[in-house]
């Protein structure tokens, strides 16, 4: 399965990969700037924005490799959040031949064990949502 995909502007390739709260469209602020500098690529990972989700197993890492070479990118800066870190770091893992740099934004990562803390704010966040009290987490994101 093909990802969505936009490839804009000339120069070092950097691949964009979105949080899981996103969808490609979160790069909009950067595109055309960094576009003036950098042949950007951003997607929709599977079950988000353009891309549908389909039955079956699939690894957003595979995905993005496989976009990353449709485009004929070669090696790119992989610029990740949250859930976007994690699959870049995942593709720099498996294959780092087409990664030149990683920047990643509270990447997610495979086995790690989140305080009670943290899974505690997680679960007030997600009784404030399903609530609507948009304005107990991320203010005025949500309003």
């Amino acid at each position: 399965m093909a990802l969505y995909s936009e490839v804009a502007g000339e120069g070092p390739a950097v691949a964009l990969v979105h949080e899981g709260i996103c969808d490609s469209r979160m790069w909009e602020p950067q595109w055309e700037p960094w576009s003036r500098s950098y042949r950007l690529l951003r997607v929709d990972l599977r079950g988000f924005g353009r891309t549908p989700l389909e039955p079956g197993p699939f690894a957003h890492a595979r995905d993005l490799i496989e976009a990353i070479e449709q485009q004929g990118i070669g090696r790119a800066a992989l610029v990740g959040v949250s859930l976007g870190g994690r699959v870049a770091l995942e593709v720099a893992v498996e294959r780092p031949d087409l990664v030149s740099a990683l920047v990643l934004v509270a990447p997610g990562f495979p086995g790690h064990e989140w305080s009670d803390e943290l899974r505690a704010e997680w679960a007030e966040e997600e009784t404030a949502f399903e609530a609507g009290d948009f304005a107990a987490f991320g203010g005025a994101f949500w309003a």
